[in-house]
């Protein structure tokens, strides 16, 4: 699993100035999903990133070019901390969930208020914090 990290970062610093680029290189990953889920008879749905984030700004413009031109059948949807990319992502099948915990708050509420549309997702080390930090 390593190496496949790995290997995807390094085709991410290979083009991380080009959002044409980035775009691209996600355009084969993306056509095999839908034709899978085509295969399977199921709607199309995608989670961007089980780990890790937004590496940048190019890259959340990617991510809404392929949600609005190429891909606008797909429900996409991710996760972020990176709350400096959350404008950029703004297309009507793009569901952006910030990550708020005790650490970022101030930041995800200023980013929450910004940005219409946008939803909050809370983590804390146990459920009673988790509330208390929603409040």
């Amino acid at each position: 699993m390593h190496a496949l990290v790995m290997g995807n970062w390094s085709v991410y610093q290979s083009l991380k100035r080009s959002m044409p680029a980035l775009a691209g290189a996600c355009k084969p990953m993306l056509d095999d999903f839908v034709a899978e889920c085509e295969r399977r008879g199921v709607e199309p749905v995608w989670r961007w990133f089980w780990d890790g984030d937004i590496p940048g700004r190019n890259f959340a413009h990617a991510m809404r070019k392929l949600a609005l031109r190429y891909y606008p059948r797909i429900t996409f949807w991710v996760y972020t901390r990176n709350f400096d990319t959350v404008s950029a992502l703004q297309a009507p099948n793009l569901t952006v969930y910030l990550s708020v915990d005790p650490f970022n708050w101030r930041k995800a509420h200023r980013c929450w208020q910004a940005t219409p549309g946008v939803r909050l997702a809370f983590c804390a080390d146990t459920w009673n914090e988790t509330q208390e930090l929603a409040v």
